[in-house]
């Protein structure tokens, strides 16, 4: 069975459609909301609410990985509010953790490397959006990425508020596993993503030096 953590900031209206669905799924048997604004909560029934503003404020988009201990299940999927999958998506995502325990899969591949960001060429990168992986293998990856030798790349992270977090991720589980992370087809439906971190100014800018200067290695 899946734990499905699901990232809520500025946008709980998404909660009232995303969640239904995460709950019709046959194979999640547990939904954990993290809310991460104190202004802006949506407590669903059924789920686990967990007030986690405290904790966004100091780990921005770290939260959701610091929240998978949290988890009942072998299996996790994270899930931001703006984001809602297929059920095919969701099957193909858990076909490939079920074959590999130390497989991490999503559907946005983005290439990352010394020539910058992009969406084109070799989508090396996984964003988090929607990605599903081991308990452990997202715990491991946290670890690390929270050791002495990722320290500048955790520190610049943590300066721009969380963004890059997802490329920080990919460059470690590689490290760690020697593989990359696997693309997986699948539909999705865009929900209200206003206010997102790609509206921010500088957003991609940041990505793509990240990119350059701190994976180019």
């Amino acid at each position: 069975m899946i734990s499905a953590i699901v990232s809520s900031y500025n946008r709980p209206h998404n909660l009232d459609e995303l969640i239904p669905f995460l709950k019709s799924y046959v194979f999640i048997s547990e939904i954990i909301i993290l809310h991460g604004h104190e202004k802006y909560v949506n407590h669903i029934d059924g789920c686990r609410n967990i007030n986690n503003w405290e904790v966004n404020k100091k780990l921005y988009t770290f939260s959701r990985l610091d929240a998978v201990p949290l988890a009942k299940n072998d299996i996790v999927l994270l899930n931001d509010d703006d984001t809602l999958p297929s059920k095919e998506l969701l099957n193909n995502m858990l076909d490939v953790a079920q074959k590999d325990p130390f497989s991490f899969s999503g559907t946005f591949g983005r290439a990352c490397n010394g020539d910058g960001y992009g969406f084109i060429g070799d989508l090396n990168t996984v964003l988090l959006n929607t990605v599903m992986s081991s308990k452990d293998v997202f715990s491991n990856i946290f670890y690390e990425m929270k050791t002495a030798k990722y320290k500048t790349l955790f520190d610049k992270v943590i300066a721009q508020e969380g963004n890059c977090e997802d490329l920080f991720f990919n460059k470690v589980y590689v490290d760690v596993y020697q593989k990359k992370p696997i693309i997986v087809k699948g539909d999705f439906k865009n929900l209200d993503n206003t206010k997102g971190f790609h509206n921010k100014p500088k957003h991609y800018e940041q990505r793509d030096e990240f990119c350059r200067c701190f994976l180019n290695d």
